[in-house]
Formats: structure tokens, C-alpha cells, sequence
């Protein structure tokens, strides 16, 4: 991987750096986020971008890139500086969401998401952006879901170190799918009861997925289970459901099971593959 200081500091030289695939555009947000609401920061920010694509992506260029806009911390992610408007605008934002322990940080990296996307925006069909979060083993892994899902990051490419629940191979090797409820039905409560429904398959040695709601059709290739909350589940979450098991996979359910084809509550599910609860 090749990094580019494209901070405001930086003076666009960049000496000795050749062409490469792998690329990270090192806009200094892993030290300090920038002030969101000012445009002269994001000004700065296209024109390294610009610069970057005028210096190493010409036209020729067919093989398709790979550009981090951002390498850190899920935690410093979500430290964004606070403007009377955004404090304005969040306590608009939290009216429409359930209140949680972590509302503020949902609403910050949700404003993190967009200024990413805006300067993903710049960069080329053959370039895929990307984000990489650092993350720590004792981090619930249904809030780290929550915070990395295509809800936020539905144009960026997001990859997470740091919690075994979240390696690519494991994810791929997956046939089970864990769905967890879009930010406007996430309760405090959801992640308590996800993240102990996630403890008990780990300990059973059953592989599985985390997959939000809001994006369920295009996360769920390969699997054949769904794992779902019933007292999470939004109308539009029952109506993707359904489409799963038209596509001839099979529901399970914690909580109330829904009279669907193809359903199963998870006592009968981990109990048919020997494993009880």
C-alpha cells in the first residue's frame, strides 16, 4: 500500500512515489478530524485528490484501484467537533431514533459517512474507497455492525481489524446470517440481546454473519439461515424476509415465530444441528 500525505500541511510533492493498485490518502483523520461544516478543509481535500489522480491515474490506467480514505480508529471516528449546528441539528436527528447510550456517536459517524462520500465522490469508477477500522476484541460486535454498516457506508468499502467476529474468512466461510435492525429500530436492548445471541453461537462453534436489515437482500449470498429478532424487525424487514425464503432459504427466529414457509424458532434450529441452548 502506497500512503500519500494529503493533509492540509501537505505541499502535493510527494518525491520518489511511484505508481501502484493499493493506495491510502492520508488526509490526517486519524489524528484530527476535520471541522465538517467549513468548506475550506474540504476544499484542500479535493484538490489533493485532484492532484493525486492527475499524478499517478491516467487514462490508460485500466486495472482497477484500491483508495483508503480513511485508516483508525472506530472510536476516533466518531470524535467529530461539535458546532452549535450539528448540536442543533442531532437533538432534530435523535427525535426520530430510539434513545441509546451511543446515539451521539450513531449521529457522528453518520456525518463522518457523508464527508467521506463526498470526497469518494471524486475519485473514478475504477477506484473502489475504502475505509479500515481498528477495532478492540471487548467492542460489542453489534454496535460495531451498526457503526460500519452499508446504513452508513453504502458506496465505501469498509474493512474491520481487531474482532474475531469480523475476518473476512470467517464472514465468507459463513452460512449463517445474523440480522441486526436498522439504526431506526435499534434499541438499547437489541444489542444487549444480539451480542449475547453472538456469545452462544461463537461458543457452539457455529460460523456466522452479522447482516444489517436495511441492506438484508444484497448481504445475504451464501447463506442459507437468517437469524432474526421479531421484536426488531421493522415492516420492511418482514417483507425482505419473506423474499428470503422465496429464494429457499430458512428463517429463524428469537422470539415470536411469524407463520411463515420454512421457519423455525432458534431452540429448534441449534437443537437440530445437535446443540442445545
Amino acid at each position: 500500500m502506497i500512503r500519500l500525505d494529503t493533509s492540509i500541511q501537505s505541499d502535493l510533492k510527494w518525491e520518489g512515489v511511484k505508481k501502484g493498485t493499493d493506495w491510502f490518502l492520508d488526509f490526517g483523520f486519524n489524528d484530527k478530524l476535520p471541522l465538517f461544516d467549513q468548506k475550506t478543509p474540504f476544499s484542500s481535500y479535493a484538490i489533493a485528490i485532484d492532484e493525486f489522480l492527475n499524478r499517478f491515474c491516467d487514462d490508460e490506467c485500466e486495472e482497477l484501484n484500491k483508495v483508503y480514505l480513511f485508516r483508525g480508529t472506530l472510536k476516533h471516528a466518531c470524535s467529530m467537533v461539535w458546532s452549535l449546528g450539528f448540536e442543533e441539528d442531532f437533538e432534530s436527528w435523535k427525535g426520530e431514533h430510539p434513545l441509546t447510550d451511543n446515539l451521539r456517536d450513531f449521529y457522528a459517524i453518520q456525518v463522518f459517512s457523508e464527508y467521506l462520500h463526498r470526497l469518494a465522490a471524486a475519485l473514478p469508477d475504477r477506484f473502489e474507497a475504502y475505509v479500515h477500522f481498528q477495532v478492540s476484541s471487548d467492542d460489542s460486535p453489534s454496535l460495531i455492525a451498526q457503526m460500519t454498516s452499508l446504513e452508513h457506508f453504502p458506496y465505501i468499502k469498509v474493512e474491520v481489524e481487531g474482532h474475531p467476529y469480523f475476518s473476512p474468512e470467517r464472514e465468507e466461510l459463513a452460512t449463517v446470517g445474523v440480522v441486526f435492525p436498522p439504526l431506526a429500530f435499534a434499541e438499547e436492548q437489541a444489542f444487549v440481546d444480539i451480542d449475547a445471541l453472538l456469545e452462544g453461537l461463537n461458543d457452539l462453534d457455529l460460523l456466522f454473519r452479522l447482516v444489517p436489515e436495511s441492506h438484508l437482500t444484497e448481504e445475504w449470498c451464501g447463506l442459507d439461515d437468517l437469524i432474526l429478532f421479531s421484536n426488531y424487525l421493522s415492516p420492511q424487514g418482514e417483507r425482505k424476509a419473506r423474499g428470503f425464503v422465496a429464494a429457499g432459504g430458512q428463517l429463524v427466529w428469537v422470539g415470536k415465530v411469524q407463520g411463515l414457509d420454512r421457519e423455525v424458532s432458534v431452540e429448534r434450529f441449534l437443537k437440530s444441528r445437535g446443540r442445545g441452548i
